[in-house]
């Protein structure tokens, strides 16, 4: 469901680009020089560095010589980076579209979104300050807001952003941030 709402604005607005630009970038090469001694090599082209959470962060090397990142949340509370893309969108939903989900939703929606900013600012590499993170959301969401997403929103996705924000929902989420780790993308379903 999830996947629906990305495709809503996304589709009204263009290709969704929230991690990895920006504030959002981890540096990945910076983390993996300041973790130098707990990076194993198992083959010539691959150097794995695990992390608390666990989160595994893999390098390769690319047949041109270029290096390609790649990380995986394996923890049980999942890839904070998706989850914060998944509160962003939703409330861009939220920003385009205020009279189809509720106040009490909208509110809790936006709590969610600042708490994910804060654990997203704690824990990325380099740590960033939240008024960075908040800023950059501020202006995703603003440009992720139209009356085209809104207008393409089907009951399932409404009802989807009404499960978000639900109090189960919110012990979740809270759970999941309960637990510092690198805020990586994947997985993300």
């Amino acid at each position: 469901m999830a996947a629906c709402i990305f495709a809503t604005v996304v589709s009204a607005q263009g290709r969704s680009d929230l991690a990895g630009r920006g504030v959002f970038h981890i540096d990945f090469a910076g983390l993996f020089e300041a973790h130098a001694a707990e990076v194993v090599q198992p083959a010539p082209d691959l150097r794995i560095l695990e992390m608390d959470g666990p989160v595994i962060v893999e390098e390769r090397r690319r047949p041109d010589g270029g290096l390609r990142y790649g990380a995986v949340d394996q923890s049980s509370g999942g890839a904070v980076g998706c989850l914060l893309r998944v509160l962003a969108e939703a409330n861009a939903v939220v920003k385009s579209c205020p009279d189809r989900v509720t106040k009490d939703a909208a509110m809790r929606l936006n709590t969610s979104l600042r708490r994910a900013a804060q654990f997203y600012a704690d824990n990325t590499y380099p740590k960033r300050e939240i008024s960075e993170i908040e800023g950059a959301l501020s202006t995703f969401i603003t440009a992720r807001a139209s009356s085209a997403a809104c207008a393409a929103l089907e009951d399932g996705q409404l009802q989807f952003l009404e499960s978000l924000s639900s109090l189960s929902s919110q012990r979740s989420i809270g759970k999941s941030l309960a637990q510092p780790r690198l805020p990586v993308m994947s997985p993300c379903s």
